[in-house]
This record gives C-alpha cells, structure tokens and sequence, in this order.
C-alpha cells in the first residue's frame, strides 16, 4: 500500500534527457572515463553508444553542464553542447555556423574571455573554422564539442560526406578539437553500413551505456524531494515497488519511481501505480520483450540449422557439435551486425570456424 505524503514536488522525471544537474545520478564510472579522456596529455574523442532511453543524451548534457567541478583546470576547456537534430544543422555550412556559436557561447563565459582570440561571428567554411580553432589552441584553450543524436547527419549524404568527415578527423588528430558523440550504435557500424572510407568512423573510443549497477539505481529511488536536499520523496517500501517494476534500465526505472511518487502523493495504491506504469512502458518494453524472444529462438534454433548447413558443405559433424559451430557463427553474425567485428575480421573468424581458413598470417 502506497502511503499518502504531503510532498507535491516529485524529483523523477522520463521525458527526455535530465537537465538539472540535481537531479541526474549515477553514471560515475562513465563519467571518469570521459573526463580522464578530456583531461589526459593528448585529448582523445569519445563515442557514447547505447539503446535508446538507456540515458546518452543526459549523460553528454551532464558532462557539458559540470565539467568545470570535474576537472582541476577547467579554464583550459571551452565545451559546447549541440544536438544534431537541431534544424539548423542540416547542411554542412549550418553544422559549422551552429557548433561555432557553441564554441563562442563557452568562450564568451570563460574568466579571461576579454584577452582570448575572438571567435568569428560567420563560420561557414571548414578552412575558417580551422583556422579559429588553431587559433583557441595557441592561446592553451582545450575545445570540445559534445554532439547528440550523430544518426540526424546521415540523412543528409550529400552534405556530410567523406570529405566533411575527414576534416573533422584532421582537426582531432591535431589535437584541436575533440568530439563527444552520443549514437546508438558503434560509428564504425555506420562507417560500414554507409559505406564512408573517412577515418572518423574510427573514432578514438567507444563507451557503451548499460543499464545502472545496483547501487546507482538504488541511488536514483533515493533522491529526495527538494533538489537541496533532504530525506529520499519515496519510503523504503515504495523505493522497493519502484526498483521491481523499473529494473535497472534508467528510463523504465525513473518512470516506474514518478508513478510511484504520484500515488504516494494522492492517496492512490499500488493497483493504480502499476496500471499506470504498464500503459506507459507498454510500447517500449513490448519491444525490448519481442527482440528479446527472437533472440532467444535464433540462440537455440538458428545454431542448429546453421550447423547443419555447414555440415552440408563438407564436413561431418554430430548434432552436439552442429548446434556449437552454429552458436559460434551466430555470434560471429552479431559481432559483425553491431560493428564490434570489421568485414576482414569477421570473414576471417568465419573461414576458421568453417575449418576453411588457415593460421595466424
């Protein structure tokens, strides 16, 4: 039974990424590897890759938000913060105009801002926007540009191409810009998939976004109602009901825990708290459960046909081993969908599992 509060202000929230710093948790970990990578002799480009609603787009917000209490020299840095499905980012004089005003936004609020070299009011040009890079880089400024939703940029091939790609490697590569990019998958996955040949797609390292680690999400029902401060809004009791119904994925968590805060703040049961959260969730969990159960169909019967069918082709293999070699080229198939394995890779592992390649070369 969920107890009634006279609390009104519920600190959980699911509709899109967490604005106030107050309120974002957890993703310690995440967050040290990002900065260390921010802060290290040579900066190194970070891609943050996960599901959708597993939290990427709060995280790369959150790290533009506090990375001056996160760094010890913070004035070396100017980092902005850009989503690319903003609609003036469409072409690639738009994507330059708009990540420039971002650059000039965080120089603008830097302490020395009146002495540093001034970023140009137009920047619609790569050369130009080089050139004030180099600029920043000579007066000991770090830039960093955190980009949302990298995926809006393909739809626009004609724009963003291999040579606009290959200008932003350039400018990682000379160190004078490095790159956050949020994307559900892997950009070698999109390098392959869209056939580009830049070494972008090779960005410097991946973070794959999970669900929380169990104290992370035991942290997150705790938050308290006031953002200064406070005993948790949920009791323990309702902290329970929410972490069973939510799990660990961050999105089904901080729903299940917004629901639960409601119903303790009107009187409501758990009855109306589950009602709500299934209706809700519905659509999304129906997703995560029907891939879930085709997967598990192609781990137990694909394994076996595949088996089989290498069986067919030359050798002579029992069920028992039909059904492993099957699991193998499975996994091999997933590895190379994801982006994890590359084409010469996975040609190579599949020869071998086949016993049609040969040794180490």
């Amino acid at each position: 039974m969920v107890i009634p509060s006279t609390s009104t202000t519920n600190p959980f929230y699911f509709g899109g990424k967490i604005t106030n710093p107050a309120r974002f948790v957890g993703r310690r970990a995440e967050l040290r590897f990002i900065t260390q990578r921010m802060a290290g002799t040579q900066m190194t480009s970070v891609g943050v890759v996960g599901e959708r609603r597993i939290g990427k787009s709060s995280l790369i917000y959150h790290i533009y938000q506090t990375y001056p209490q996160r760094l010890n020299d913070p004035q070396r840095f100017l980092v902005g913060q850009v989503s690319l499905q903003d609609a003036r980012v469409r072409t690639e004089a738009g994507f330059l105009q708009t990540v420039g005003s971002a650059i000039a936004q965080a120089l603008s609020q830097h302490p020395d801002a009146a002495t540093l070299p001034a970023w140009p009011v137009t920047c619609t040009e790569l050369v130009t926007f080089s050139q004030s890079l180099q600029a920043l880089a000579g007066a000991d400024l770090r830039t960093v540009l955190c980009l949302d939703e990298f995926e809006a940029l393909l739809d626009a091939p004609e724009e963003f191409d291999d040579r606009f790609y290959d200008g932003l490697r350039a400018l990682m590569d000379d160190q004078l810009l490095m790159l956050i990019v949020a994307s559900a998958k892997p950009l070698i996955y999109y390098g392959s998939r869209f056939r580009f040949v830049s070494r972008f797609f090779n960005l410097g390292n991946t973070l794959y976004l999970e669900e929380f680690p169990e104290d992370e999400a035991r942290e997150l029902v705790m938050l308290p109602a006031d953002v200064t401060g406070g005993p948790p809004a949920l009791g323990v009791r309702d902290q329970e009901m929410a972490l069973a119904l939510g799990g660990r994925y961050p999105f089904f968590l901080q729903m299940a825990a917004y629901y639960v805060c409601e119903a303790q703040a009107t009187g409501r049961g758990e009855d109306w708290v589950r009602a709500q959260f299934r209706r809700q969730a519905g659509p999304y969990r129906g997703l995560r459960r029907r891939l879930g159960q085709w997967m598990a169909r192609q781990v137990w019967q694909a394994p076996a046909w595949l088996g089989r069918a290498a069986g067919w082709l030359g050798a002579t293999w029992d069920d028992v081993r039909n059904w492993i070699v099957g699991i193998l080229i499975l996994l091999l198939v997933i590895l190379f969908l994801t982006g994890v394995l590359p084409v010469q890779e996975f040609l190579t592992w599949l020869l071998r599992v086949l016993g049609l390649g040969g040794g180490s070369q």
